[in-house]
């Protein structure tokens, strides 16, 4: 059981950082905001990825729960946080045009 929490607590920690750079970046320029957006991503991905690589090598979890959480809730959340962000921007967009 700890290990299916773990992997999606990973996952939402992963979700909330997503967010919090997406609202730093709206307060950026162009340039700013695709910086802090897909540098974001890939500081992300690769924080997650050691994480990952860190409690399967010290055993502290069982694998397969643990992927097979963190590979259901990873996709989701990231489809929320992509939908999410594409009506945030919107109503950004739209406060800008009024």
């Amino acid at each position: 059981m700890s290990s299916i929490v773990a992997g999606i607590t990973l996952a939402v920690a992963n979700f909330i950082v997503g967010l919090l750079c997406l609202f730093r970046a709206t307060k950026s320029s162009f340039n700013g905001f695709i910086s802090i957006v897909f540098g974001g991503m890939v500081a992300r991905l690769g924080v997650s990825s050691l994480l990952v690589m860190a409690l399967l090598v010290t055993k502290t979890f069982e694998t397969i729960p643990f992927a097979f959480a963190l590979v259901l809730s990873y996709p989701l959340l990231l489809i929320v946080e992509i939908i999410y962000a594409v009506r945030y921007l919107d109503q950004m967009k739209k406060k800008e045009t009024l």
